[in-house]
């Protein structure tokens, strides 16, 4: 990298800044002198407060002033005339640059360069150094060594990295919001938060936790990294880990060594091995949601990486909430709010989606269509507040004895439908009776009655038997349904033809 200074303030109120009287001195040296003088050196370096040197190829570095010491932190007796100085002065890369320049000016000693340089310091590194050299030349005109000056300009890298490391935050940031902000499916969401920190912290693995709605329990909710599955089992309590501190104290935290920090839950099936970890919570409007932690090799995070952390978590939080908002409204669309079950809508559009599944995937799909008997007596005669109690009643104890894949729909009034995928048409009678008599035994408690059993009359079919559409299958069905409340109710009637 290339960087452009202004002069050192000047000692003496000297006629040139310093790069010029140097690069005077350069440009004269042919007609005063070949070999340049360390006494006109010694006068430029008095003049201003840069750190001056020479180098003699074969034999090292052979003078320097004081303010080069400082600037360094070289020791005098341990720089001079030592052949493996700049090894032990600057970083391993520094070394490599020093020598390319060195090869640079045996080629062309009339050349003049400046570049950066890292040091080892003794603190660390951090500091780093710019460098002006030029060469200098025997009677020959070969170059026998350089000399120059260096200045700390730690400071000047350091602002620079950082306003670079802004800008490409920011602009990364900007693609993280268009990613999470443009996507309302709430699952999806979720998945883009981890793969966007994953890939913008060059992280080992992330995985994004969420208060579940008795505020005690934090699940996971999607993970990234070769850990995921593993990570995605693992259920704490708020207060609980690294992700449940969190949580509770509202607090981002980073850790370079895991093992250094007792809190840690142990994740099952993933190696008991050091790891950084960066975890920031998920606020909205004052009440944490959740938590992002991020996993990487030890020591790799930073206070920056913490700092982008939380600038994710933000966006995450609004995009959470939208889906989550999205996912509410689209939820109520397809929900009756009378009994909890899916409504008419729904039911047209999934049988669809169900029927076309198991045409390609060659399996069947069985429909019950499920009339409760006598529910006009009950509301006239206790009113609609029972009415309703008993359909709620009917929803409750149809989702306790089916399956998981199964689901209910409310068709209208007191009917519902019962899509069974992958039910046989041969085993319709019996999931139909094991329906009727959990109906029968339930406790239905009208106002000011004795409990009494739910009564339905039910008919059922099966994709492939014959229908051609959804308008053949719900006629097939209504009709099996109306023979069998003509029968008394409370009967199962399979319909003589099903869905194609």
């Amino acid at each position: 990298m290339g960087y452009a200074y202004g002069s050192t303030p000047s000692r003496a109120g000297a006629g040139y800044s310093l790069p010029e009287r140097f690069m005077k001195r350069h440009a004269l040296r042919d007609e005063e002198t070949i070999e340049m003088s360390a006494v006109d050196l010694n006068r430029i370096a008095y003049l201003y407060r840069d750190g001056f040197f020479r180098v003699a190829f074969g034999r090292g570095v052979v003078w320097v002033n004081d303010s080069f010491l400082e600037i360094t932190g070289a020791v005098k007796a341990e720089l001079l005339h030592q052949t493996e100085a700049w090894q032990r002065l600057f970083s391993p890369r520094g070394v490599q640059d020093l020598l390319s320049v060195y090869e640079m000016f045996t080629q062309n000693p009339d050349i003049c360069l400046s570049f950066p340089v890292e040091m080892n310091a003794p603190e660390g590194n951090g500091i780093w150094l710019e460098i002006t050299m030029i060469g200098t030349v025997d009677k020959e005109g070969k170059c026998t060594g350089v000399e120059g000056y260096v200045r700390d300009v730690s400071e000047y890298v350091r602002v620079t990295e950082l306003l670079s490391h802004k800008t490409q935050e920011q602009k990364i940031l900007l693609q993280v919001q268009r990613d999470l902000l443009g996507e309302l499916n709430l699952q999806e969401s979720l998945n883009a938060v981890v793969k966007n920190a994953l890939e913008f912290l060059d992280a080992r693995d992330a995985t994004l936790f969420l208060v579940q709605e008795d505020g005690t329990t934090l699940c996971p909710v999607a993970s990234a990294g070769p850990y995921q599955e593993a990570l995605c089992k693992l259920e704490m309590k708020v207060g609980e880990g690294i992700a449940g501190k969190v949580v509770e104290k509202q607090q981002p935290v980073l850790i370079s060594h895991i093992t250094e920090f007792s809190g840690a839950v142990i994740v099952p099936d993933t190696p008991a091995e050091d790891e950084s970890i960066i975890c920031a919570p998920l606020i909205l409007k004052g009440r944490t949601i959740g938590a992002l932690l991020v996993g990487a090799q030890p020591e790799h995070f930073k206070e920056k990486d913490l700092r982008s952390l939380i600038a994710i978590t933000q966006v995450a939080t609004l995009a959470v909430a939208n889906s989550q908002l999205f996912s509410e409204v689209q939820h109520r669309a397809e929900i009756d709010d009378m009994t909890g079950a899916y409504n008419r809508y729904f039911f047209n559009r999934m049988l669809r989606d169900e029927i076309n599944l198991a045409r390609s995937r060659g399996y069947p799909v069985s429909v019950l269509m499920l009339d409760i008997d006598k529910l006009k007596p009950i509301n006239d005669q206790f009113g609609h507040v029972s009415g309703d109690r008993l359909l709620r009643t009917t929803v409750r104890v149809l989702k306790h004895n089916l399956r998981d894949v199964d689901w209910i729909a409310r068709i209208g009034g007191d009917e519902f439908a019962v899509v069974l995928p992958g039910c046989p048409r041969e085993k319709l009678p019996e999931v139909a009776e094991k329906l009727q008599h959990a109906l029968r035994v339930s406790s239905f408690k009208p106002a000011q009655d004795q409990p009494r059993g739910v009564h339905a009359s039910i008919s059922g079919t099966t994709f492939p038997d014959g229908a051609d559409n959804l308008d053949e299958i719900m006629l097939a069905i209504d009709q099996a349904e109306l023979q069998a409340k003509q029968a008394g109710g409370d009967q199962f009637i399979l319909a003589s033809f099903s869905i194609e």
